[in-house]
Formats: C-alpha cells, structure tokens, sequence
C-alpha cells in the first residue's frame, strides 16, 4: 500500500477480527492521526505489527509515546506526557469526573481543546508568566479587619465595571492578560464608569520587549512599568464627551498609550507569535491610528496616568482589603497538569500530576467566599479568580482556589495599580458601560 491512515489511536496493538497476527507493513508514508497512546482499535481482534517505513510523519498533536521522527523514518520514542490523561482524570474523580466533587474538593472533567496536546505544550503556551527580576517590597495597609464580610464579589459591588473573561489561546501571554485586565478593571472603577473599556492586550504583548517574550512569557512587574512609561490608555467610546469638555479639563499629554481591544485586536492566540509593534514608542500619541474605522486618534490619554504598581502583603485579610476597597488585584501562580482539567468546586493540588513539568500562571482576583465540603464536611474558603483560558472552562472562565494557604503559591505575589486620573470627570459626564462585551 501506498499509505497507511490509522485514525484516533496509535501504538503497540492493531485489533482486526478476531485473532492476534504479527505482520510486517512496507509502506511509502505512515499518517499518524490526532492522538498516540497505546493501542489502535480496528474492529476487535489485535494484531502486533512491525512497520518498514521510508518515511514516518507524526502529528505533533500526537502526545503519546512518540515525540519526534527522524529523518530516516525511525520514530524516536520517549515518555512524553499527554496534557489529558485518561490515568489522571479516573484519579482526580473516575466515573463520576464532572459530577461529583473529588476528595479535594472540586469537579475534574475532559475539555476538548486540550485532546491531543502535550503536557509541555499546556505548560508553555497557556500560562506564560516568568518569576519577576524587579524586588517590590509590600506596603502596610491601615484598616479594621473587622470590616471584612465573609464573601465579596468585585462584579456585585461595580456592576458592569469588572470586564469579562478573555482567552490568550496557545500563546503564553498571561502576563500581559491578567496585566491589562486589572488596568481594564481599575480604570473603569476609578472613572465611575466612563471608561469601561477593553483594553488590548495585543498591544502589550507586540510592543512590550524589554526583557519580555511575547507569546514564550513575560514578567508581571515589568509589565507594569511599561503601562507607567509608555502606557495611558485611551478608549474612543467617548470622543462626543471630551469635545465638550474644556481645555482646563482637558490637560494633554505626550506619552504614548495603551489601545483598547477593537483598536488593537487581539491575533496572538492563533498566530502563536508576538506579531510587529503598530505603536513605535517614538511616535507621538496623535499620530497612532487604529485599523478600526471607527477610531481616530484623539488626545484622549490626558484624563488619566497608569501609576506604579505597588505589592500586597500576602497576608489574606490585607488581599482582602485591597479588593473590596479598590478592586481587583494581579496574583501569580503555579499551574499543574491537574489544574488544565478544573471544572467547578474549590480547587486545591491533587499532588497526582508530574512534578518536573509546572507551569508559572498569573490571574485577576476578584473575590472571595466560602463553599461547603462534603468531603471535609466544614465549609471550605476560597478565593475567586478570573482565567484568561475562555469561557468554556472553569466556572465560565472563573475558578476557586483555597483561601489563606498559599495553594498553589497564589498569595505569594499580589500586585495592584491605581490609574492615577488627571482631571476629575464631571458629575453629568459619567456613565455606564452598556457593552454587553465588558461585563461578567
């Protein structure tokens, strides 16, 4: 035969009829398809089989055993780890994956969109935040812990202020997600809603390079000063509300600025690359012009400056503070194999997944709550946090994770930003963001 398609699985067995045979198969070409475990099933019988091939294609995909093809059509074979693993999931819940929480307290289950992915590539490509090479030593906040309720949610408390969950797709670009999404979500606080825009995260990762990677990772903290040095941003919704403002209120600046999403469209997600800079840090803000026809460049950046980020103790009632009372806050974490299949519950590690493979994740908390275990049988506290891996996982892209332990490091380096508002926006001048896009 000319080509051998095996579909689904590939590996040890090949199941024909009714009986075991050993063959061997002279082909020109060898397409390996989706996935390589250990078994291919055709019909119901298993055959074992040794292929003479002149040239042997993997699907990269293909996350089993075999992880690289040489050129001389000889498969060379190692132990790489699949992203979703059939072993892990009847671990983390079995049968009842998806419908019962496990002993740790939360509902696992088999999301399509990683089948067929490595372990490597999870870890790289959907969390994507590097340890921080810039030493901010936390602030002291003075408050009553007293204050503190048992549960809060930032989208209760700012309707229509807190954006939505977005997906960074197979781009290690949480960094300057979970970055623009707190920046989104201050801004937007701070203007009472005048500027409940989407910011770009394209335009952070494109024309962020100073020590940052694109789509291979990035720093949290150097994020930041970029938004400082480089980074007002300016939202066009509005452009009717500052023509009519004065000129006292409308104090220009000449720094550069951070774009919203529809301006600066996110394509990282998909082109897996950091793509060229639109907004050369030489040029001057009137001169930036958006491919969105209903954007024009304005001076709209002089109602507000992003100031420095500043760090939170990790001491939990001092996280706390700082939410309820300005908002949501930039948390790092380590992410495991068994984190990619978190569907609902109070997440904490199950310490089943490979420990040489983790990855380094950074994420919005925008609140926090407790949740009966019956497992624990005693409620169990946890913080509320927003993924930047689309709706369709977690909780509508949300998730839970233990409270006032450090899971998962997750308390270890807490980050917030005040906006810094130039001028104050008159009283008949704010508004609600109505866009169904912005709020979750």
């Amino acid at each position: 035969m000319s080509q051998l398609l095996l579909h689904e699985k590939c590996t040890t067995y090949l199941y024909t009829k009714n009986a075991p045979l050993t063959i061997t198969l002279k082909v020109s070409q060898l397409l390996l398809h989706q996935k390589c475990t250990t078994y291919l099933y055709i019909k119901n019988a298993p055959l074992i089989i040794t292929l003479k091939v002149s040239h042997l294609s993997l699907h990269e995909k293909c996350a089993g055993l075999c992880s690289e093809c040489l050129p001389n059509g000889v498969a060379s074979c190692t132990n790489t780890r699949c992203l979703v693993e059939a072993s892990l999931l009847q671990q983390l819940g079995g049968d009842q994956a998806g419908t019962y929480p496990n002993r740790w307290g939360w509902q696992a289950t088999n999301y399509t969109i990683f089948w067929g992915r490595k372990l490597e590539e999870g870890v790289l490509h959907r969390t994507g935040t590097e340890h921080t090479d810039v030493n901010l030593n936390p602030i002291f906040l003075d408050y009553n812990p007293a204050t503190i309720p048992p549960e809060f949610d930032a989208r209760a408390k700012w309707r229509q202020r807190i954006s939505r969950v977005r997906d960074q797709g197979w781009c290690g670009s949480s960094w300057a997600f979970s970055t623009i999404t707190v920046a989104t979500d201050r801004l937007a606080i701070e203007s009472e809603g005048l500027e409940a825009v989407p910011l770009s995260p394209q335009n952070l990762i494109s024309c962020d390079r100073r020590v940052q990677q694109g789509c291979e990772g990035g720093k949290i903290e150097r994020a930041w000063q970029y938004l400082r040095r480089y980074g007002q941003v300016y939202p066009q919704k509005y452009n009717s509300v500052l023509t009519a403002m004065s000129d006292r209120e409308r104090i220009f600046s000449s720094t550069k600025t951070v774009v919203d999403e529809t301006c600066y469209p996110y394509t990282s997600g998909t082109s897996f690359v950091k793509d060229i800079c639109k907004i050369p840090r030489r040029s001057s803000f009137l001169t930036v012009q958006c491919d969105s026809p209903a954007h024009q460049a304005v001076g709209r950046e002089s109602l507000y400056k992003m100031e420095p980020a500043y760090r939170i103790r990790s001491r939990e009632s001092d996280i706390q503070y700082e939410i309820m009372t300005n908002g949501p806050v930039q948390a790092r974490m380590r992410v495991e194999q068994d984190f990619f299949s978190y569907m609902s519950g109070v997440y904490s590690s199950s310490g089943l997944s490979d420990p040489s493979v983790v990855g380094h994740h950074s994420v919005r908390l925008i609140g926090w709550g407790e949740q009966y275990s019956d497992y624990e049988r005693r409620p169990v506290k946890y913080w509320l946090a927003a993924n930047s891996w689309g709706e369709d996982w977690g909780e509508r892209g949300l998730f839970k994770i233990r409270r006032g332990v450090n899971e998962s490091g997750i308390e270890e380096n807490i980050l917030a930003v005040r906006a810094g508002l130039l001028t104050q926006y008159p009283s008949n001048l704010i508004a609600d963001a109505q866009s169904e896009w912005f709020y979750i």
